[in-house]
């Protein structure tokens, strides 16, 4: 699905030459970090509930965006 989203979405990108300086501007950015240490305490948790269900996109962005961790923890 990644693959489809930059061969669909950032073809100018690409074609202009400046879709790897995106990338790296994405990673660069706050939000790029806390999502990917949400999404591994979400991922490690996930088999514990009790629900099978995934919560909505909207749902889960909400909680990435609230997310933080204890430096003691991590």
């Amino acid at each position: 699905m990644i693959k489809w989203i930059e061969d669909h979405e950032f073809t100018n990108a690409r074609k202009r030459g400046w879709f790897d300086v995106l990338l790296y501007q994405v990673r660069l950015h706050a939000r790029h970090a806390r999502v990917i240490d949400y999404w591994h305490d979400w991922e490690a948790d996930w088999p514990k509930h009790a629900s099978a269900r995934y919560p909505s996109f909207k749902k889960w962005r909400v909680a990435a965006d609230r997310y933080t961790f204890d430096l003691d923890e991590s």
